[in-house]
């Protein structure tokens, strides 16, 4: 899923209007975002740790060691997802948190 799709999907749960979040691409990326008001979940940590403080409170984020991997749990015995990058692995697992509600 790109930055776009996971920023769509978010959206679309938080019952938010979709804009065109992720078409921008390059080093300031997230700062024009900002600068717009528009939260980049996929590609900003800020942003992302927001939907993290809504997962239940034994949720946690780890880096694996020796590894460029981050890995995102929801709950106590909740499902994982694993990825390159904090934001991702955040977004991914509460979007899958969010799904099974």
């Amino acid at each position: 899923m790109s930055n776009l799709e996971i920023n769509r999907k978010i959206c679309g749960l938080l019952n938010l209007e979709q804009k065109t979040i992720g078409v921008l691409s390059g080093p300031n990326t997230s700062a024009v975002l900002t600068e717009l008001g528009w939260k980049n979940w996929a590609g900003n940590i800020a942003d992302a740790w927001e939907l993290f403080e809504e997962m239940p409170i034994q949720s946690k984020i780890v880096k694996t060691e020796g590894e460029n991997c981050w890995t995102c749990w929801v709950g106590e015995n909740g499902s994982g997802f694993a990825s390159r990058t904090a934001p991702i692995a955040i977004c991914m697992a509460w979007i899958k948190w969010k799904d099974g509600k």
